[in-house]
């Protein structure tokens, strides 16, 4: 298989503590990116980054504004 294209994530780290959701508009469900982890964003839409936390690869959504430059 050969993927059409690949995105080079930007790196950025939290700024502080916030939620990492499953999908756009759900609720926390308890799984946060804490103050200084660093988070692979893939893609940006309506304020919100998805990507993974590259500790552990746990993929989601955070608010842009949480979020800063390494």
């Amino acid at each position: 298989m050969v993927a059409s294209h690949y995105a080079e994530p930007f790196v950025r780290k939290a700024k502080v503590d916030t939620a990492l959701l499953t999908a756009p508009g759900d609720a926390a469900e308890g799984e946060v990116l804490r103050a200084g982890d660093v988070f692979a964003v893939l893609d940006c839409n309506r304020g919100l980054a998805w990507g993974y936390r590259q500790s552990d690869h746990r993929v989601g959504y955070v608010d842009q504004k949480m979020l800063e430059s390494v």
